[in-house]
Protein backbone atom coordinates (compact mmCIF):
# COMPACT_ATOMS: atom_id res chain seq x y z
CA UNK A 1 0.00 0.00 0.00
CA UNK A 2 1.54 3.03 -0.93
CA UNK A 3 1.09 6.25 1.67
CA UNK A 4 -1.06 7.91 -0.55
CA UNK A 5 -3.75 5.22 0.10
CA UNK A 6 -3.72 7.09 3.39
CA UNK A 7 -5.82 9.40 1.74
CA UNK A 8 -8.73 7.25 0.98
CA UNK A 9 -9.10 6.95 5.07
CA UNK A 10 -9.49 10.39 5.93
CA UNK A 11 -5.62 11.39 6.23
CA UNK A 12 -5.11 14.70 5.77
CA UNK A 13 -2.45 15.46 2.90
CA UNK A 14 -0.57 17.57 5.35
CA UNK A 15 -0.27 13.94 7.56
CA UNK A 16 1.06 12.49 4.27
CA UNK A 17 3.13 14.56 3.55
CA UNK A 18 5.15 14.26 7.12
CA UNK A 19 4.89 10.51 6.30
CA UNK A 20 6.89 11.30 2.95
CA UNK A 21 8.93 13.38 4.73
CA UNK A 22 10.74 10.73 6.86
CA UNK A 23 11.01 8.74 3.55
CA UNK A 24 8.02 6.64 4.23
CA UNK A 25 6.37 5.87 0.42
CA UNK A 26 5.08 2.36 1.01
CA UNK A 27 3.51 0.60 3.90
CA UNK A 28 4.86 -2.64 4.85
CA UNK A 29 2.72 -5.58 3.70
CA UNK A 30 1.81 -6.19 8.20
CA UNK A 31 1.21 -2.59 8.29
CA UNK A 32 -1.38 -2.14 4.77
CA UNK A 33 -2.91 -6.01 6.49
CA UNK A 34 -3.41 -3.66 9.85
CA UNK A 35 -5.16 -1.22 7.90
CA UNK A 36 -7.46 -3.44 5.90
CA UNK A 37 -8.13 -5.42 8.72
CA UNK A 38 -9.80 -3.07 10.85
CA UNK A 39 -7.57 -0.10 12.05
CA UNK A 40 -10.76 3.01 11.33
CA UNK A 41 -13.63 0.47 12.05
CA UNK A 42 -13.33 0.85 16.41
CA UNK A 43 -11.78 -2.50 16.59
CA UNK A 44 -9.67 -3.43 19.28
CA UNK A 45 -6.39 -4.71 17.87
CA UNK A 46 -3.31 -6.27 19.40
CA UNK A 47 -0.38 -5.65 16.53
CA UNK A 48 2.63 -7.85 17.50
CA UNK A 49 5.70 -6.87 15.35
CA UNK A 50 9.40 -7.52 15.58
CA UNK A 51 11.30 -4.69 16.51
CA UNK A 52 11.56 -1.86 13.38
CA UNK A 53 7.82 -3.88 12.35
CA UNK A 54 6.18 -0.53 11.90
CA UNK A 55 4.38 -0.85 14.91
CA UNK A 56 5.02 2.87 15.79
CA UNK A 57 3.70 3.99 12.14
CA UNK A 58 0.54 2.20 12.85
CA UNK A 59 -0.07 3.45 16.25
CA UNK A 60 0.64 6.66 14.98
CA UNK A 61 -1.95 6.16 12.19
CA UNK A 62 -4.13 4.90 14.51
CA UNK A 63 -4.23 8.19 16.78
CA UNK A 64 -4.33 10.29 14.38
CA UNK A 65 -7.40 9.02 12.68
CA UNK A 66 -8.82 9.09 16.20
CA UNK A 67 -7.79 12.80 16.47
CA UNK A 68 -9.51 13.58 13.33
CA UNK A 69 -12.69 12.09 13.52
CA UNK A 70 -12.91 13.65 17.49
CA UNK A 71 -13.84 9.99 18.63
CA UNK A 72 -11.10 10.75 21.34
CA UNK A 73 -9.42 13.85 22.38
CA UNK A 74 -6.19 11.34 24.43
CA UNK A 75 -4.27 8.49 23.17
CA UNK A 76 -1.75 6.48 25.47
CA UNK A 77 1.13 5.20 24.27
CA UNK A 78 2.93 2.55 26.57
CA UNK A 79 6.52 2.06 25.57
CA UNK A 80 8.79 -0.78 27.91
CA UNK A 81 11.83 1.93 28.54
CA UNK A 82 12.47 5.00 29.70
CA UNK A 83 15.10 5.23 26.68
CA UNK A 84 12.35 4.26 24.03
CA UNK A 85 9.43 6.29 25.79
CA UNK A 86 11.74 9.69 25.64
CA UNK A 87 12.26 8.50 21.82
CA UNK A 88 8.44 7.92 21.23
CA UNK A 89 7.56 11.15 23.22
CA UNK A 90 9.91 13.10 20.92
CA UNK A 91 8.89 11.82 18.29
CA UNK A 92 4.93 12.26 18.56
CA UNK A 93 5.80 16.12 19.96
CA UNK A 94 7.96 16.49 15.94
CA UNK A 95 4.83 14.94 14.47
CA UNK A 96 2.19 16.27 15.87
CA UNK A 97 3.44 19.64 16.35
CA UNK A 98 1.32 22.19 17.51
CA UNK A 99 -2.30 20.18 16.28
CA UNK A 100 -1.76 17.97 19.99
CA UNK A 101 -0.40 18.42 23.22
CA UNK A 102 2.01 15.42 23.54
CA UNK A 103 3.20 14.88 27.28
CA UNK A 104 5.37 12.11 28.85
CA UNK A 105 5.27 9.80 31.89
CA UNK A 106 7.68 7.77 33.24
Amino acid sequence: MKIEELSGYDIPEKYIQKFRDEKITELYQPQADVIRKGLFKEKNLIVSLPTAGGKTLIATISILHNFLQNKHRKAVYIAPLVALANEKYQYFKSFFGNDQKVAISV
